[in-house]
């Protein structure tokens, strides 16, 4: 079906596009590096982390409202109304009943899995089950049979019915009576009605979701409740979180207990990537109203809303998401405006792609300034070598023999200093080895593990969630102690190098490089964060046992899975880090070496043969040019580079090779001296 596409599939199509051309130009420089010989080991692992994570980019947008507030017809409307269809089941008594991601991965035949609730018995997360694929129900789509599609996706809306007691040991809140919006009610019958699945994946070849783009439909107080790990996890991880409300109810208070308890957090100021959506505004047209009075009202529900959930009045709008959809699927384009989902879009566009693309932005500058300092430097140095043979041969050409004594007795000083302080810089590495060998002892894995254990062990035993609570304070306490041992280990290794860096490049000319910084603290912030979530948690629980003791117990499983998994990315960049630290020296030294080497033996030969200087002045002067030209290829493709990141992702951008790739093959590498 043929429609105008609008500013948020627009830009997510940008954004796809710009992150080819820079997959692009950072892989035209990777080749010439290598064709140059700049490319060591570390520098390449380096390279292919940055390249990796630039094509493994996914755009997280959450969509988290109470029941029956037309969250899944918006997604519909915004995402897949290119369909002609419902993708989500959203009609009356149809509404999805567990955490649904949609997504692509095209290595996975269309299909959607779905986690069995029972699941919930067992301390392990979603995520851990994500890797378990023999757990998970798969029917697979026939993507060209939209009805079957359809048909697959209702089963996001099973459930089942269990006794009062069975529903709370899978973790679900049960309602102390009918006015009780907290929680599931009770039949008549004594029977509870749950989600049959406890998550659902939905791999489908859409074209948004091609582009990496993930969306996550979260249902209800009880879901998110019953599932702590959306709210520490897939929640707060989220690019952007939608927040939708009915327009004719405004705020409730089920609807007020998830926007503070799950999706805002303690502080009404940690709602940047939040927009919040009055759905169903179309129940307030009415016809035998002026069209000004309906707009004076709905003014006046948004700004209600705003001052009731503290947020700013832009990030608030009125929309009917059924009407945009009939309207789209119908390509009726004054029914889309009315209904107002192109302000949303569009507000939707601008928060989201602009934050991811500084996210990206600043992560592979971060991974690949250093190595383009090193680069520089190791350009500069081969040209200034160059320049310093060509000079020792021209002082050479009345062939003075003590001045060639001179050089060649100067030049055995240097190899020898440089001979004793690679001797010095091997003390340093045992130094350095031992900082290394204790930073990873702070953050060590199994150290952890048995932290964990220990903590859960005094939790079961535990009377009341005030124990509980104490049991967590005391293993926050001590997992932010190691983070920061670990961080004041870093700091040493730093200084340490710091100072081997300085020594080399005063006492035998290096590049004025320094060994790449590390910080703890967004592992820090991430702790800070999971502590600030559980003190916010824990004041809504009652201190004394109670049936919330499930709940408590399943929230604290999941923030020490959230800790770990802070802990391992912790052991991954700090092991990287520890790589590539020394990897600047170690390249300036070696090629220093070379360079040393090569003019030393240069000497040698014109001493004891008289080799040709005018020979020799040719070929240096030859690699001087090649050098240069070097570091002129080598300034252009880095200024693509730098094009590409700087580039906003809402203009178009062409995708496609560069000439500097094209010249690449045809770069004549530096000359070596024969080996006589």
């Amino acid at each position: 079906m043929d429609r105008e596409i609008n500013k948020f599939e627009r830009r997510i199509g940008l954004y796809g596009d710009w992150r080819v051309a820079v997959v692009d130009a950072i892989s035209e420089y990777r080749d010439w590096l290598r064709q140059q010989n700049l490319l060591d080991s570390q520098a390449t692992h380096r390279i292919g982390q940055i390249l990796d994570s630039i094509q493994d980019d996914s755009l997280y947008v959450a969509f988290v409202a109470e029941f029956s507030r037309g969250k899944s017809e918006l997604i519909n409307a915004t995402f897949f109304s290119d369909l002609g269809r419902r993708v989500l089941p959203s009609t009356a008594g149809r509404t999805t009943m567990c955490p649904t991601e949609l997504r692509y991965d095209e290595s996975v035949p269309p299909s959607i899995r779905l986690l069995p609730t029972q699941t919930r018995q067992s301390d392990n997360s979603v995520g851990y089950y994500k890797l378990q694929p023999e757990e998970w129900t798969s029917i697979a789509l026939d993507i060209n049979d939209p009805d079957k599609v359809a048909e697959a996706l209702v089963r996001v809306t099973d459930v089942r019915r269990e006794t009062r007691e069975r529903a709370r040991e899978l973790g679900f809140m049960i309602a102390r009576g009918p006015d009780d919006d907290d929680g599931l009610q009770v039949g008549d019958d004594g029977m509870v009605e749950i989600p049959q699945w406890r998550h659902a994946v939905i791999n489908y070849p859409h074209p948004l979701l091609e582009q990496g783009l993930v969306v996550l439909d979260t249902p209800g107080l009880n879901a998110l409740g019953a599932e702590p790990e959306l709210t520490l996890g897939m929640l707060s991880s989220a690019h952007a979180v939608v927040f939708v409300l009915a327009a004719d109810t405004g705020v409730t208070k089920s609807d007020m207990s998830v926007w503070r308890n799950h999706v805002c957090g303690r502080e009404a100021s940690n709602s940047g990537n939040k927009l919040v959506v009055l759905n169903k505004v179309d129940v307030l047209w009415d016809d035998m109203r002026h069209r000004s009075e309906i707009e004076r009202q709905i003014a006046s529900q948004l700004d209600n809303t705003a001052r009731t959930l503290e947020v700013p009045r832009r990030n608030l709008f009125a929309l009917s998401a059924q009407k945009a959809l009939l309207g789209r699927t119908r390509s009726d384009g004054n029914l889309v405006h009315s209904s107002g989902i192109g302000a949303f879009e569009d507000a939707l566009a601008n928060l989201l792609i602009p934050a991811k693309q500084d996210i990206v932005r600043s992560r592979i500058r971060e991974g690949i300034n250093d190595i383009i300092e090193v680069n520089r430097a190791i350009l500069a140095r081969r040209e200034n070598d160059a320049l310093s043979h060509i000079r020792e041969i021209e002082a050479l050409s009345a062939r003075n023999v003590n001045v060639v004594r001179e050089m060649l007795t100067r030049l055995k000083v240097e190899k020898n200093q440089l001979d004793q302080n690679m001797r010095r810089f091997q003390t340093s590495r045992s130094l350095f080895s031992r900082h290394t060998t204790a930073l990873y002892d702070h953050l060590n894995i199994v150290k952890l593990e048995r932290l964990i254990a220990h903590a859960k062990r005094d939790m079961s035993v535990s009377l009341t969630t005030l124990g509980m609570r104490q049991q967590m304070n005391e293993f926050l306490r001590q997992v932010t102690a190691s983070m920061e041992d670990a961080s004041v280990e870093i700091k040493e290794i730093f200084e340490l190098m710091e100072t081997v860096y300085e020594r080399f490049q005063a006492e035998h000319g290096l590049a004025n490089i320094h060994p790449r910084k590390f910080s703890t603290a967004r592992f820090h912030r991430e702790i800070e964060s999971l502590k600030d979530r559980h003190d916010f948690f824990i004041r809504g629980v009652s201190m004394v046992m109670t049936e919330q003791k499930v709940l408590v117990k399943r929230y604290y499983d999941t923030v020490m899975s959230k800790v770990r998994e802070v802990f391992e990315r912790a052991n991954r960049d700090v092991e990287d880090w520890i790589r590539s630290v020394m990897s600047p020296l170690e390249t300036e030294i070696r090629e220093h070496q070379g360079q040393l080497r090569r003019r030393l033996e240069s000497m040698k030969r014109i001493s004891r043969t008289g080799d040709s200087l005018e020979e020799r002045m040719e070929e240096m002067k030859y690699m001087r040019k090649t050098v240069a030209e070097q570091r002129e290829q080598n300034e252009e493709l880095l200024a693509r580079v730098i094009r590409c990141l700087e580039k906003q992702a809402d203009q178009p951008m062409p995708v496609r090779r560069s000439v500097a790739r094209e010249r690449a093959g045809n770069v004549v590498p530096i000359p070596r001296p024969p080996v006589r």
